[in-house]
């Protein structure tokens, strides 16, 4: 790939046969509903190798880059992650988080204090408007540059592709005087907005939900921290009620009553019937109960 092309070492990546983009939300892969829709100059050129992809790429079942590391020629490093929520003031004392931070950091700085470190989130999506910069619609067909080139099916005509499309969103002379002020004035019209963070863009959705009273999908959203914490407590083991709540039996015995069981099992029902879309919740104190009985199962779990 060129991750390997370009000297870029991979820190972590997610499963190559679990992980996949949830294009519609419902939790499950489907080739014809989670896949990446691309020209047809692009799915023709493919078919001429007998790769057919008329319904978009796959995007599910293969390895995707989560971290990634390079030593530059001028003594310089650079460490790249999909997320740096796991850096925020929520996350940072969950798990290792801390100590992967402190080791990313001190790698950096090559175990020197006086090394300044720059952190690059102007690839970042903004909140509630789009950024037309020449520098951030770069960023954004970079995003799918270094993303697409992984895929083992792309890896070794997507380059030459992206960068052709590149050069139109790269910075001519002409005009320059007039793009800056444009850019500076765009700058002040956002200079009050929030930078984009993972937490706040999934608070926000959450609130957008709860004022149109979708209380349901609310739910559902916030569910998925629990659904993590399954997945892994579950690993390959088929996820039903029962195996969940006999796994948890296993895993913490006698630090769980067999009261917290069924009222977790309890929890776990309600929302299978919730994501089912078998009921919906229209009330604002039902959609508070079962928010803090999630909290209370995320704990337990």
């Amino acid at each position: 790939s060129l991750f390997d092309m370009f000297g870029w070492t991979k820190i972590g990546t997610t499963f190559d046969q679990y992980s996949f983009v949830d294009v519609n939300e419902d939790g499950i892969y489907r080739y014809e509903d989670d896949n990446f829709w691309m020209p047809g100059a692009i799915t023709s050129t493919l078919a001429t190798f007998g790769l057919n992809y008329s319904e978009g790429l796959p995007l599910g079942g293969f390895q995707q880059v989560t971290f990634a590391a390079k030593e530059m020629n001028s003594g310089n490093r650079i460490f790249i992650s999909s997320d740096a929520s796991l850096f925020n003031n929520e996350l940072l004392h969950s798990h290792d988080n801390i100590i992967f931070a402190r080791n990313i950091i001190n790698w950096l700085t090559h175990g020197n204090p006086d090394v300044a470190v720059v952190f690059d989130e102007s690839h970042n999506q903004k909140t509630g408007t789009r950024e037309f910069s020449s520098a951030a619609m770069f960023g954004f067909f970079q995003g799918y540059v270094n993303w697409l080139s992984t895929n083992p099916f792309l890896s070794w005509i997507y380059p030459l592709y992206a960068l052709r499309t590149l050069k139109r969103w790269l910075p001519s002379e002409e005009n320059k005087k007039e793009k800056k002020k444009e850019e500076e004035k765009r700058f002040e019209e956002q200079k009050s907005e929030l930078k984009f963070r993972t937490s706040s863009f999934f608070a926000k959705k959450i609130n957008w939900y709860r004022q149109n009273f979708k209380y349901s999908q609310a739910l559902i959203l916030l569910n998925r921290r629990i659904e993590r914490k399954l997945n892994s407590l579950m690993q390959n083991e088929v996820k039903t009620v029962s195996n969940i709540i006999a796994k948890i039996r296993k895993e913490r015995g006698k630090y769980i009553t067999d009261d917290d069981l069924s009222r977790i099992e309890k929890f776990l029902n309600r929302m299978l019937v919730i994501k089912q879309k078998k009921t919906e919740i229209d009330d604002i104190e039902e959609f508070n109960s079962l928010f803090f009985e999630m909290s209370w199962v995320a704990e337990k779990i």
